[in-house]
């Protein structure tokens, strides 16, 4: 879920310029380190190994995966280290909180048609918050915390329309000329609709699928805008970006396969794979296995996030190689996320729901 785009900002501060420049620039999931203009390739449509494709009579709703009916829900997760990171599922609202050290926080959202981000219908805030720097979002940088802002499409399936984005003290590409910096930073990054033709970008939650289908990828290019502010206002005026080679690569890869049930890292030895296939009643169900959706978004030069969808449960497991987004597996990508002390590819970093 990186949001590595080219930006068209308002007229603000040299710092907080930077901060949408750079601290945008690797959004969602740190990406730096790499860098070039190789032309686009897509995302390998990685399918399960098994002899035997998984329930072909199964349908996976996208109404499923996410819906208006878990807000309200807190979704706890863990990394390998211990650290403990969460998901609020939130109504779009503004509002206002003061912070521990008297400094006044505040969403706006004034729109007096309730459209969030200039988008009507039905839109779902995922809250992102930590007590530990190393923990998920924003890998290395304390206190991030991230309004993420979905829109469900006709068909149900949800995509990314705006990230507000808090820095309560600063990160380390926040200053000028992309240095450290421990200023308080606040950042909206709104995403534009593509050209007619062209895939939305950063579709996040699955379509609907059934089992045994063929992995579904999207590829389109993503271009936004940003503001030094927190809001849920509209910042896009009414155009699309340029055309297909406008703003930074984005595809997301979605297929349905066998997770195991302990933990939701996804099977991909053979075996393992028919057992769950055979132990499955017609609903789904199979001792020790879950059958999820999962979702491979790439980005930029190194974006890479896999993230483990299901049904009525929403996601459960986030893993951040970050081996590359326009060319899977690019070398230059090898430190991608590195902060001081920690590999951002630690296996530890991933993180897993809690308390399903």
């Amino acid at each position: 879920m990186n949001q590595r785009t080219r930006t068209r900002t308002r007229t603000i501060h040299t710092a907080v310029e930077i901060a949408i420049a750079v601290v945008i620039a690797i959004a969602i999931t740190i990406v730096t380190g790499c860098g070039g203009n190789t032309p686009p390739a897509a995302p390998a449509a990685v399918n399960a190994t098994s002899t035997l494709l998984p329930l072909p009579g199964i349908t996976l709703p996208a109404s499923g995966f996410l819906s208006p009916a878990m807000i309200g829900q807190v979704w706890e997760f863990k990394n390998g280290f211990g650290d403990v990171c969460e998901i609020h599922v939130e109504a779009p609202e503004a509002m206002t909180r003061t912070e521990a050290d008297g400094t006044v926080t505040e969403i706006t959202w004034t729109d007096p048609d309730r459209l969030v981000a200039g988008r009507g219908g039905v839109n779902i805030v995922l809250h992102y918050t930590k007590g530990v720097s190393r923990c998920y979002w924003l890998l290395g940088v304390e206190g991030a915390e991230l309004w993420f802002v979905l829109h469900q499409r006709e068909d149900q399936s949800w995509r990314s329309i705006a990230s507000v984005i808090l820095l309560p003290k600063g990160c380390p590409w926040c200053g000028k000329d992309g240095a450290p910096s421990t200023a308080r930073t606040l950042i909206t990054y709104d995403i534009e609709d593509n050209q007619p033709g062209m895939p939305v970008a950063y579709q996040i939650g699955p379509p609907t699928m059934r089992g045994g289908d063929a992995a579904i990828t999207l590829e389109t290019r993503a271009s936004g805008i940003g503001s030094a502010e927190l809001t849920f206002n509209n910042l896009i005026p009414a155009m699309a970006i340029a055309g297909p080679a406008d703003g930074e690569y984005f595809a997301t890869s979605f297929r349905v396969g066998w997770v195991r049930a302990m933990d939701f890292s996804v099977i991909t030895d053979t075996e393992e794979l028919n057992a769950c296939t055979r132990g499955a009643d017609k609903d789904g169900n199979s001792p020790g296995c879950l059958l999820a959706n999962i979702s491979d978004q790439y980005e930029g030069a190194c974006g890479h996030e896999r993230w483990i969808w299901a049904l009525g449960l929403g996601f459960l497991r986030v893993e951040s190689p970050n081996d590359g987004g326009q060319v899977k597996n690019d070398p230059r990508c090898a430190t991608s996320g590195d902060q001081p002390g920690f590999d951002a590819k630690d296996p530890r970093l991933t993180i897993v729901r809690r308390g399903i």
